[in-house]
């Protein structure tokens, strides 16, 4: 009994050591084929010899750490453990949404304020309202001094449109977002145009999604939506834009 305890204590100690070796033989020999690199970035590359001790240590531990053996692999697979069975967002910028649809979470990449926006947590203050319409409307005279109509279309995330897919776990503060507050202000002190496309993709909402939705897949921003034509209805200011011209480069 003694001998198989040993033996087996042995046996896992093997197996341990040759786990922890297998990512440098990998690393080196690469006789397991690695899954393309989607990381959107180019991954480290080794440091040259002419540069200070410092630097070497540093660039190293830079190319060990992107090109380490199985690395994409665990990648993969972390994400999958925590989708799957978690049921949470492997990716802080994005937010895992009922149904598998994804949303974009700005705050997590210092882009923006998509969900406080959502939540109406930030709302605008009147300063900043008033700087906004005195920022647009010094736009359109410069446009409007060469003679090109100068129209503001504001393009609706994701998660306002479809908002009955966020999680439960995010909720709504309140129900006034900062485009109501700017949309109520131009159309009280400014003649500019407008247009919100919010409305025309809400009543386009029966006929289908208006993004990406692919069966048993993620459902996510794609070029791939249904068009949808916004009428002039939905614009402040003028009631008729011209269409595009073209206008001669500024001298």
């Amino acid at each position: 009994m003694a001998t198989k305890t040993v033996t087996l204590r042995l046996l896992l100690i093997g197996v341990f050591f040759v786990l922890l070796c297998l990512p440098v033989l990998q690393m080196q020999l690469r006789f397991c084929p690695e899954p393309e690199n989607y990381e959107n970035r180019e991954l480290a590359q080794a440091p040259s010899e002419d540069c200070s001790l410092m630097e070497y240590a540093a660039g190293w531990e830079r190319y060990v750490a992107d090109n380490f053996g199985f690395r994409s692999y665990l990648i993969r697979w972390n994400s999958m453990l925590k989708l799957t069975c978690l049921g949470v967002s492997p990716v802080a910028s994005v937010i895992l949404g009922k149904d598998s649809w994804l949303f974009y979470h700005s705050e997590a990449l210092a882009d923006g304020n998509t969900v406080n926006d959502w939540r109406g947590t930030i709302p605008l203050s009147s300063a900043e309202l008033v700087k906004l319409q005195e920022q647009l409307e010094a736009n359109e005279r410069v446009f409007a001094a060469r003679g090109i109509p100068y129209l503001v279309v504001i393009v609706p995330n994701k998660n306002t449109v479809y908002g009955e897919y966020f999680p439960e776990t995010i909720r709504k503060f309140r129900s006034t977002t900062r485009l109501d507050q700017f949309m109520a202000h131009m159309r009280r002190h400014s003649r500019l145009a407008v247009l919100d496309l919010r409305e025309a993709l809400f009543r386009a909402k029966p006929e289908g999604p208006q993004w990406c939705n692919r069966p048993r897949r993620p459902r996510a921003y794609a070029s791939e939506g249904a068009p949808v034509r916004a009428p002039e209805t939905l614009c402040t200011g003028p009631s008729a834009v011209p269409g595009p011209t073209r206008h001669p480069p500024p001298p």
